[in-house]
């Protein structure tokens, strides 16, 4: 639980990261439920994060892990990436 709702700004890539996630954020509410296992984060409604980039915007409604082809990926709502990619892709973060 946090004292307030926060959203992050990505504002720096590491090497391998998707240059069009510069400048995208995403909002955390006060609270954030669901239910988590080894491998898999469901978000309840209501409570889920928000990405947005200029006028998109998208909830997370889940994030799993997945091991595919010896490398591990992230997954949300039937698309992936390269979990190393994620990574690099907010490698530098303001948070306010």
């Amino acid at each position: 639980m946090l004292r307030r709702p926060v959203t992050g700004t990505i504002k720096g890539l590491g090497p391998n990261g998707i240059k069009l996630a510069k400048g995208a954020t995403i909002s955390l509410g006060k609270v954030t439920k669901g239910e988590l296992s080894p491998s898999k984060m469901v978000f309840s409604p209501g409570f889920q994060p928000r990405g947005s980039k200029g006028p998109i915007s998208v909830t997370v409604v889940d994030i799993a892990f997945r091991w595919k082809k010896n490398t591990w990926y992230l997954e949300s709502q039937g698309r992936s990436v390269k979990y190393d990619v994620a990574i690099d892709s907010m490698q530098e973060l303001k948070w306010c």
